[in-house]
């Protein structure tokens, strides 16, 4: 037996009793080749390749094309990458404190946090970045910026910047400083008495937070309801979720279960704490981004009969991973070692060629009052509201930067937005003669597709009335272009308002100035305050009665 065959059966015998895994013979000299094989591959690689070859980064691109064949959550994290999926899990990271966008190539300001630096310096949403140190910002890309960003606390990184209407570049000195990366996003009352609190992620923090967030609120006055916002909320921590839940729900409670290979993979979680707000009436809010951890919320406290679920089915990530330390710590494999299951007994694991849950579990449950709920495929909302969907020509305009590129334009004449600011018609027809002096494919898609089509006929031979009357229609769909966005002009007013006043403050501050003109977050104000509540939570009674 070769030495690594010999490694491989010791190492193989000595793990697998501690995962609590049934191996067969057959199963051990399985794995004994497969690992053989890949190591003779590995040793002719090194030794006869064409071009010399780093062999842990050759050791690296394996493992995640092995992972790559198993789910899309499994993945392997080596070096700076590690620290960063600690830095998630904890909440806490050395930075500039800035959110960073890349659109065409470029890198903007998309956020800044509180406590940074950036935001001290005036750094603005928006701004592009040029320089980094001594690197030219065009050959960096969100991930490797990072890594001037970040770095020891108490040292500083030079940045060169480029504001849409200031004739020069900008040179900030920003201070690298510990931040806390803050589960709660944004926190106020709607109208008298109803909370609201946005959870962006789940770390170990994310508990102490929502409490205190929700205590703040009540300084103020009596809560009669409370809004969970999870909309967008990735998940994170299996045991801050169940946190969260724990401030809601009666102690002994299921709150998710997860069953694995292992053993030590399949558990029940149970709330251990008296509910601090055991009857306070709860809407939890869920779109299409709500994964993992916020479905393990929303599906307890709606299988509980414990608040209303409002919005759009949840993106449906069933899978727990679990943090495995590689290499005397310095990688993280975040491996997916169980299901999770929520009290009615769903899987929320959505079907794909991936996801299959081999249980072949049943497809409808019930909650604790009987209400009929579905597996397999994330949460459905108890009402279904879909977040207002812009025009197509504004929505072209607002996603391709537009709109933000002529705020961060405009916001660079003043030093700090005038206290009489108000979007009025001016403003307007200045944004509409904006758009014009843009190229085409700036503005809108179906703009840019008619322009080919008349590079292309131009190329062709055409005759001249043919050709001029191509060039008239171009000419027209300009003109109703502009009439088009100019029909939408409250709606555009809005937008350009809400554009203008981020480029003087963080994202967080201005989305508290509009919660009540996001629909799931009004249907969610107005269930709360009305009959639809209870009917919502109604126990279901059997047919027959």
């Amino acid at each position: 037996m070769s030495p690594l065959r010999r490694l491989v059966l010791i190492v193989t015998i000595a793990v697998a009793p501690a995962a609590a895994l049934a191996y067969t013979d057959d199963a051990y000299v399985r794995i004994a080749k497969a690992i053989e094989a890949f190591g003779e591959v590995f040793r002719e690689v090194q030794v006869r390749y064409v071009d010399p070859v780093d062999p842990i980064e050759l050791v690296d691109v394996g493992i995640s094309a092995m992972l790559e064949h198993l789910d899309p959550y499994t993945e392997y994290f080596v070096g700076d990458e590690s620290e960063d999926m600690q830095n998630l899990t904890t909440g806490n990271y050395v930075g500039v404190g800035i959110v960073v966008d890349e659109v065409d190539s470029a890198l903007y300001i998309a956020d800044l946090r509180q406590g940074g630096s950036a935001l001290e310096s005036k750094v603005r949403i928006g701004d592009r970045i040029v320089r980094v140190d001594t690197v030219w910002a065009d050959s960096l890309d969100q991930e490797t910026l990072r890594t001037h960003t970040r770095g020891e606390e108490g040292t500083s990184v030079s940045m060169w910047l480029l504001r849409a209407g200031r004739p020069d570049t900008m040179k900030v000195m920003l201070e690298r400083r510990a931040l806390q990366l803050e589960s709660v996003y944004a926190a106020d009352r709607l109208g008298q008495s109803v909370g609201y609190v946005k959870l962006t992620r789940f770390t170990s923090t994310t508990r102490d937070e929502l409490l205190e967030s929700i205590r703040a609120l009540e300084r103020s006055g009596p809560l009669s309801a409370l809004v969970l916002d999870l909309r967008d909320n990735p998940g994170g921590l299996l045991e801050a979720a169940i946190g969260v839940t724990e401030l809601f729900v009666p102690q002994g409670r299921e709150i998710v279960t997860t069953r694995g290979r292992a053993y030590e993979e399949t558990r029940l979680y149970a709330s251990t704490r008296a509910p601090q707000y055991p009857k306070l009436p709860l809407a939890i809010l869920i779109n299409a981004n709500s994964a993992s951890a916020s479905e393990v919320v929303a599906g307890a406290i709606q299988d509980l009969d414990r608040g209303v679920i409002i919005g759009e089915r949840s993106y449906g990530k069933g899978f727990v991973q679990s943090m495995v330390p590689i290499s005397q710590g310095s990688s993280i494999l975040k491996l997916t070692t169980a299901r999770y299951f929520t009290p009615s007994g769903r899987c929320i694991q959505r079907i794909d060629k991936r996801g299959a849950d081999p249980s072949g579990q049943k497809e409808s449950f019930a909650t604790a009052a009987g209400r009929a709920v579905e597996a397999r495929h994330g949460i459905d909302p108890d009402t279904i509201v879909v977040d207002s969907v812009l025009p197509t020509v504004l929505h072209n305009l607002e996603s391709s930067g537009v709109i933000g590129m002529f705020a961060t334009q405009y916001a660079a004449r003043f030093a700090s937005l005038p206290q009489d600011f108000e979007v009025r018609k001016p403003l307007v027809e200045e944004f509409l003669r904006y758009i014009t002096s843009l190229p085409t494919k700036k503005r809108d898609p179906l703009l840019q597709t008619m322009q080919r089509l008349q590079r292309g006929f131009d190329g062709m031979n055409m005759q001249q009335a043919t050709k001029t009357a191509i060039t008239n229609l171009q000419a027209q769909i300009e003109r109703e272009y502009i009439a088009l966005v100019r029909s939408h002009t409250p709606l555009l007013q809005r937008l350009l308002d809400e554009q203008i006043r981020l480029r003087f403050t963080t994202g967080n501050v201005q989305y508290l100035r509009t919660l009540l003109d996001i629909p799931t977050v009004l249907t969610a104000y107005e269930v709360l305050r009305g009959p639809k509540y209870g009917a919502f939570l109604a126990p279901k009674l059997p047919s027959d009665q």
